[in-house]
């Protein structure tokens, strides 16, 4: 396919954005989903906040309608935390008001990262509008998904370390290769987007903002897909907070299991992280 002298990424681009559409994302219909840290400075001894919510704008306004629907995931999820040494431990998240939230404490300097892992989440979506259960048994079905969402935060104290790299071993994963901590506006920052533990094919959309850049939801400053090598080439705009996030379409195997079951396979994966 790379014989032909034509640029093929823009047409991928979209395509990739028109099947998103449909895929993990288009279930909090016009809203963001989010895994972040609203704390910046960060010093040893701290207890640091994380909190997971759905709301109409990035990082802002969480909608409490949703936490029902957040709640439900449960079952399906792992919360931990790897500090600068390696060492993982589990987070719980609990309801607050508008998001679900938990806080480990800072016991060294470094890089901490946060990851939340959703898999095997059944969705299902009828008539009678969406189920989080399989299609089995359910009737008037219009389209079922298997999500599989793997998000992680980016947490320095007092600094960073080279544990903002590490690898976690999701089925889909966004590993940075710069260390953002180290970025200043406008500078080039390199990300790895791995599915299955191999470098992104371009059937991956990789998307990215900030929180003020819309107040509509799905309107991201940044696109792109991987090149041969996984990596995407991330210009931030400003500083602050920040997510990255990329959604896999389906491919032949995926679609032959769609064809068999019934039900769309997705595979996710979001970073979020601080431009000083």
């Amino acid at each position: 396919m790379f014989k032909f002298k034509i640029n093929t990424r823009p047409f991928c681009i979209m395509l990739a954005i028109s099947l998103l559409c449909i895929g993990l994302f288009a279930i909090a219909e016009a809203h963001e989903i989010w895994f972040y840290c609203p704390q910046n400075d960060v010093k040893v001894g701290d207890n640091v906040s994380v909190e997971y919510a759905i709301g109409e704008t990035l990082f802002v306004n969480p909608d409490p309608d949703w936490l029902d629907w957040i709640a439900k995931e449960s079952s399906a999820t792992k919360v931990y935390v790897v500090g600068p040494d390696g060492k993982k431990s589990e987070i719980k998240l609990g309801r607050e008001e508008k998001v679900f939230a938990g806080t480990f404490r800072a016991e060294k300097k470094g890089t901490y990262i946060v990851n939340y892992v959703l898999e095997n989440d059944f969705r299902t979506k009828t008539t009678n509008g969406w189920k989080r259960q399989s299609p089995e048994g359910l009737k008037n079905v219009i389209r079922s998904v298997n999500a599989n969402l793997y998000q992680k935060v980016i947490v320095n104290v007092e600094g960073s370390s080279n544990n903002y790299s590490r690898k976690l071993g999701g089925l889909m994963e966004i590993i940075p290769v710069d260390d953002p901590s180290k970025a200043k506006v406008g500078d080039e920052i390199r990300f790895r987007v791995t599915y299955k533990g191999k470098n992104a094919p371009m059937d991956v959309v990789v998307w990215g903002s900030y929180p003020g850049y819309s107040n509509r939801s799905h309107n991201w400053c940044y696109f792109g897909i991987p090149d041969k090598d996984g990596l995407i080439y991330f210009r931030p705009l400003r500083n602050g907070p920040w997510q990255i996030g990329a959604e896999k379409y389906l491919d032949e195997e995926m679609l032959k299991e769609k064809q068999k079951t019934g039900i769309k396979p997705s595979f996710a994966a979001i970073v979020t992280f601080w431009i000083p």
